[in-house]
């Protein structure tokens, strides 16, 4: 296009405008939109491939997505923070349930009483050094 064409559109260089992110297509989309009309209303041929109700039929679209999803966006941020708000009331929760039932079953010998508080939900894992701890013992009253 020329130089004095290119301006109607907002265009200083020959070279495309960037289109890389999504503030560069809203501003880009609209400068077009607007361009073509101004180009127009100057006794302007329009162009048709594609035709500016084309572009802007697919620019509208594009902008409804584009807040769509912003406002996903804005909703998994304000839900992750309250769902993090909850975390520590769960996990307190969670805890106070543990000891209490550790608390009811702490006079029976360590064995029976992981057993017994298994049937409630709660699952001993035991780290890599307990398990060798626990076998070592096992071991020495196997000897004995």
């Amino acid at each position: 296009m020329k130089a004095s064409v290119r301006e109607f559109y907002g265009f200083n260089e020959k070279k495309s405008p960037s289109l890389i992110m999504d503030s560069e297509v809203l501003e880009w989309g609209k400068k077009i939109i607007e361009g073509e009309h101004k180009r127009v209303s100057h006794g302007g041929n329009p162009l048709y491939n594609p035709s500016v109700a084309i572009v802007k039929v697919k620019f509208d679209q594009f902008v409804d997505a584009y807040h769509f999803q912003k406002t996903l966006q804005s909703n998994t941020a304000r839900w992750t923070i309250k769902v993090a708000e909850l975390r520590a009331e769960a996990d307190e929760i969670i805890l106070d349930i543990w000891n209490e039932v550790e608390e009811s079953f702490a006079s029976l010998q360590e064995e029976v009483k992981r057993e017994k508080a298994t049937e409630y939900g709660l699952t001993y894992v035991y780290r890599p050094m307990e398990r060798i701890k626990n076998e070592l013992h096992k071991v020495k009253q196997e000897l004995y």
